[in-house]
């Protein structure tokens, strides 16, 4: 039996061309037909389709499309494939070409990440109408954990599973938002997770080195998530992760993480190895939107006016907690910057002011200024400027010089002790991290 299905448009899905085909001839046994066309009574699914070489031979006469093409225009099968070793993708590429009866091997349902929701942009369909064509479902919009339209950077609407094969419709009372994004920083994230998956659905190669890397552990060593030799300050990246791509997100995709083992912790350490494209995505656009900001915002001058270096001295550690990165001197002044909606810095924050700005306050103390008028000239509060008085203000960091010095001597006692430089960082992890950030040249 020949199908006469519907040419496919732009980007289109084959579940819309049969919704289309549905709505147009008035299809009133939907079951039977999907037999005719399939082969079989398929349950719905906007990510694949099965069975399609029998697909194929029922379109012959109007498409002229193998199976594999049908899978690789029509469905989701090279977002999927993309990230899948050969053997993996020759038994995905099989299932999708004939139907196998039973249920699918554990690799292949951890690669699927089914949610059975269809998505669509209000915009896309209003340029539908006003070009004269049908409205219809887009492939890129159904990507697992895509919530943002690339072409247009809206928010994507949600079509709840009220209907096992559903047809564009221009109202329907179980449309919602797919997610709500707090803030302009999460939507922008999101642009870049859409713009990514949607690389990869095409074949870009550049989308598809970046969510190739397997070594997470040493990148986010990199990033200053390093806790020890072989080790990672995993709570508080996980909670960076959480932040950066916002708790309604996650929750949306069911990729919340959910006590300390979780899927980002074995994902990093590699003990999660097999192919998750949104899980790559997510890593991938989290590290990279890092690497951006280190690279926008360079390691600062000291803003300290009172030290003894002078101006144009660039600060000697930085360290991120929680999104937030500050930056420490060898004058014991700390700060961090203020920054606006694009990630951009503007004001300076002071967070310690350390002895510089102490000497100064005792200096104008002792020339007759009230503690008022120190803290206007120094730009402080009134308590602050009566703790540097009183020489009672507490500073984070000790002399850098000297601190590095002490850990210089401990290190290499240790070392003697221990035989060696990797015997001396399994014996003390938290002193080997030190002198990787404070003296890395006992190291080499």
């Amino acid at each position: 039996m020949t199908v006469y299905l519907d040419e496919p448009l732009h980007d289109e899905a084959l579940f819309s061309i049969i919704g289309r085909y549905r709505r147009d001839i008035f299809v009133s046994d939907l079951m039977a037909f999907l037999a005719a066309l399939t082969g079989y009574r398929p349950h719905f699914s906007p990510l694949l389709a099965y069975n399609l070489q029998y697909v194929a031979d029922q379109t012959s006469r109007v498409w002229d499309k193998s199976g594999e093409q049908i899978a690789q225009e029509l469905t989701l099968f090279p977002y999927y494939a993309a990230l899948c070793h050969d053997a993996l993708r020759s038994d995905l590429l099989d299932r999708c070409l004939y139907r196998r009866p039973g249920r699918m091997p554990g690799s292949l349902c951890k690669l699927l990440h089914q949610r059975l929701h269809v998505r669509y942009c209000p915009s896309c369909w209003r340029e539908d109408t006003l070009a004269g064509l049908p409205r219809y479902w887009r492939r890129t919009h159904q990507l697992p954990g895509v919530m943002v339209c690339v072409d247009h950077q809206v928010p994507l609407r949600e079509l709840g599973r009220h209907d096992r094969w559903p047809v564009p419709a221009p109202d329907a009372p179980s449309i919602t938002l797919a997610c709500h994004f707090s803030t302009d920083a999460e939507m922008a994230v999101q642009l870049r997770v859409a713009q990514l998956s949607v690389d990869l659905l095409h074949g870009d190669p550049a989308a598809l080195h970046l969510c190739t890397l397997v070594d997470w552990l040493a990148v986010a060593r990199d990033h200053g998530y390093a806790r020890g030799r072989g080790d990672l300050e995993a709570k508080r990246l996980v909670s960076d992760i959480v932040v950066h791509f916002g708790e309604a997100y996650l929750r949306a995709t069911g990729l919340l993480p959910d006590g300390a083992q979780n899927w980002m912790v074995g994902r990093l350490y590699g003990h999660q190895c097999a192919p998750a494209p949104l899980q790559a995505i997510l890593l991938s656009t989290f590290f990279s939107d890092l690497q951006r900001r280190t690279v926008a915002c360079p390691w600062p001058n000291c803003p300290n006016p009172y030290a003894s270096h002078g101006p144009g001295h660039r600060v000697d550690a930085q360290e991120c907690h929680r999104s937030i990165t500050y930056y420490y001197c060898a004058c014991g002044f700390s700060f961090r910057f203020a920054t606006n909606a694009e990630g951009g810095r503007e004001a300076v924050i002071p967070t310690v002011y350390g002895p510089a700005y102490a000497a100064r306050a005792r200096e104008l103390h002792l020339c007759g200024m009230s503690i008022a008028a120190i803290a206007r000239t120094l730009h402080v509060s009134e308590s602050c400027a009566a703790r540097l008085v009183r020489g009672t203000q507490h500073y984070a960091r000790r002399d850098l010089d000297l601190f590095g010095a002490d850990l210089a001597t401990r290190w290499l006692r240790l070392v003697r002790t221990q035989g060696g430089i990797a015997a001396a960082g399994r014996a003390d992890q938290g002193l080997w991290r030190r002198i990787r950030r404070y003296r890395p040249d006992l190291l080499a």
